[in-house]
């Protein structure tokens, strides 16, 4: 039972970028869906005054609040290259550095592919990085 503590703090320590990216993609879909909520509300506002005779070219047009530094689709892609190297080389070190650990706490055992399978997961990343990265 010892020897199993010091994998599980290190599993729930891997578990954090995961629910860090599972908070990223919780963010994006909420501003999604808030977006498309003031879109509808306005074509409901629009369509009510229509109703009561209201001439189209008086009301006002749909102003969307713009997003903090809009970016253009190059910068995207650059971002998403650099985050891509970023936690490409996270994993990949981590990995190997994990493998190490696991293989010097449990040498008999071999639970050190652990590691390798994490590394490879870095390696995907990095090889991913350079085929998103704009030209």
């Amino acid at each position: 039972m010892d020897e199993i503590a010091p994998l599980i703090a290190t599993g729930f320590l891997l578990a954090l970028p995961i629910l860090a990216m599972i908070g990223g993609i919780t963010k994006g879909v909420l501003k999604a869906n808030a977006r498309q909520r003031m879109i509808e509300i306005h074509h409901r506002e629009r369509l009510a005054a229509l109703e009561r005779g209201v001439d189209p070219t008086r009301l006002p047009p749909l102003e969307m609040p713009a997003d903090e530094g809009e970016l253009t689709f190059e910068q995207r892609q650059t971002r998403r290259s650099q985050v891509l190297l970023i936690v490409g080389l996270a994993l990949a070190l981590g990995g190997v550095a994990f493998a190490g650990f696991l293989a010097s706490v449990a040498p008999r055992e071999s639970v050190w592919p652990i590691g390798i399978v994490i590394a490879a997961v870095g390696t995907a990343l990095l090889i991913g990085s350079f085929v998103v990265r704009p030209r």
